[in-house]
């Protein structure tokens, strides 16, 4: 018995080749199996009557014999690939190909595009590059799309890297969707458009390291200036690890020194005229078996507006560069505890509060009803310098932390802050949207909000909405 190919192999087994008997006092049989590019997955396994049970391995192009039942029939390829499992697989084995080329050559990933894509080369040329971060181990891996023999569109890819120095298993992702075309026998990328521009696209960057800290800044920036942030930063994460719970400190976090109000802009979409900080970390859900079992919280970076905080004495309790930072670090320490539905008082006021911003003593007006700052989960720009509602948010939820920290101490904050990531998962999919847009995301946390909020200040704190307003007007009067 011999075989030979491995060109075309049709999409369906033939069907006279699901039983073969050789003729009578045959001695040798010859065929020839062809098959796609890449491979079938082997071993195909073939047993003809009166004959030998036969494996054939396409990735080595051997036959063994094997032990043989006496039964006469032929089993088909395990799998048959289909035509679109093979798009599938050349277009994954193109992008495991040009993933080796972030970093290091763009060229590699430009050479994969058709002449006429529809993308932004330059865009794309500098989220190749690098750009000086400390990239590690990039992959480029598929998430779906609409696959057939000879085009592919609206495929959807993940981009994910590690960083120096951060775990294996720590990882940063960033999506975008292209479309392919074989032209001439190759696939062309003919559409690529990135959905989450990596940062380092955003900003040139040389990393400087701490024990701690990883901080991406200009490389032009002083060394001294860098030394100082770092410092600050450490800082710190000592004395917040003597506040916060060990279990939740990481062994090291990434800051991103943005040197102008463009370039912080660009990196955070925040408008620099009203941010000095932002802290951005992805809380995404995990699901096993097709169902909701918790949530994962990762790729945590903090930004800092370099040039905004010039403005401010360094020392500055509220706006300095090191309270700057000490909020933005108190932001991305407790954001494993942190869900989309977790009131804005309570997100901001622990960064305020634990970074020593006694923001509430701006508040000057009477307060009105606590009822939508003790729900919503929304929430503005801390440097609003125009004197709307959100000057009166900030103040507020600082105020409210600090009162909570001070009549019930710390253990009972960080359990109240901390029950609004562990409520029952039935509750999350009861309101969770069927679509993802953004005003009915926005609703659907807001509701989880209203509906947890009473039993977890009487479980946390022992006291119903009403009461928890009655006596924070109490300790904010006795302060005025």
């Amino acid at each position: 018995m011999a075989a030979a190919g491995k060109q075309v192999f049709p999409v369906g087994f033939p069907e006279d080749m699901k039983e073969m008997r050789p003729p009578q006092n045959a001695t040798r049989a010859d065929l020839v199996l062809r098959y796609p590019l890449p491979m079938a997955r082997g071993p195909l396994i073939f047993r003809l009557a009166g004959w030998p049970l036969i494996r054939f391995d396409p990735e080595t192009g051997t036959l063994v014999e094997v032990n043989w039942d006496g039964r006469a029939f032929v089993l088909a390829p395990t799998p048959t690939p289909s035509s679109t499992q093979i798009a599938r697989e050349e277009i994954a084995a193109l992008l495991g190909k040009i993933a080796e080329a972030v970093g290091l050559s763009p060229e590699t990933f430009l050479a994969a595009l058709d002449p006429q894509a529809k993308v932004d080369r330059e865009l794309l040329r500098a989220v190749v590059s690098g750009d000086g971060w400390p990239l590690v181990a990039p992959r480029l891996e598929m998430a779906g799309g609409k696959f057939e023999a000879e085009e592919a569109t609206d495929v959807r890819v993940v981009l994910s890297v590690g960083f120096e120095g951060f775990p294996p298993e720590e990882r940063w992702h960033y999506p975008a969707e292209a479309d392919f075309r074989k032209i001439n026998g190759e696939w062309r990328i003919t559409r690529w458009e990135w959905k989450d521009v990596p940062p380092w696209a955003r900003m040139t960057g040389h990393p400087w390291a701490s024990e701690h800290f990883t901080l991406i800044a200009p490389s032009d920036l002083p060394e001294k200036t860098a030394r100082s942030v770092l410092s600050e930063l450490e800082e710190a994460y000592r004395d917040l690890a003597t506040q916060l719970p060990r279990e939740i400190l990481r062994p090291r976090y990434l800051a991103v020194y943005a040197p102008a109000r463009s370039t912080f802009r660009a990196l955070t979409g925040k408008d620099p005229q009203l941010t000095l900080g932002a802290a951005f970390y992805r809380t995404v859900p995990v699901v096993e078996d097709e169902e909701l079992v918790g949530f994962r919280t990762g790729e945590m970076l903090m930004v800092l507006n370099a040039e905004g905080v010039k403005g401010y004495r360094t020392t500055d309790p509220l706006f300095g560069r090191a309270a700057v930072l000490r909020h933005e670090l108190v932001h991305v320490i407790l954001a494993p505890w942190t869900r989309p539905w977790t009131p804005g008082w309570l997100v901001e006021g622990a960064a305020m509060t634990y970074a020593g911003q006694p923001y509430w003593r701006e508040l000057k007006e009477e307060i009105r009803s606590l009822e939508n700052m003790t729900y919503t989960t929304a929430f503005g720009h801390i440097g609003d310098i125009f004197g709307t509602a959100t000057v009166r948010q900030y103040a507020l939820a600082s105020a409210m932390a600090q009162f909570v920290r001070e009549r019930y101490g710390d253990e009972a904050f960080l359990a109240l802050y901390r029950a609004y990531g562990e409520i029952p998962l039935d509750v999350v999919e009861r309101h969770w949207p069927r679509v993802g847009l953004q005003a009915l995301v926005q609703a659907a946390m807001d509701a989880i909000a209203q509906e947890v909020t009473p039993n977890i200040l009487q479980q946390q704190l022992g006291l119903d909405p009403a009461a928890f307003e009655a006596e924070f007007r109490k300790w904010w009067k006795a302060r005025r």
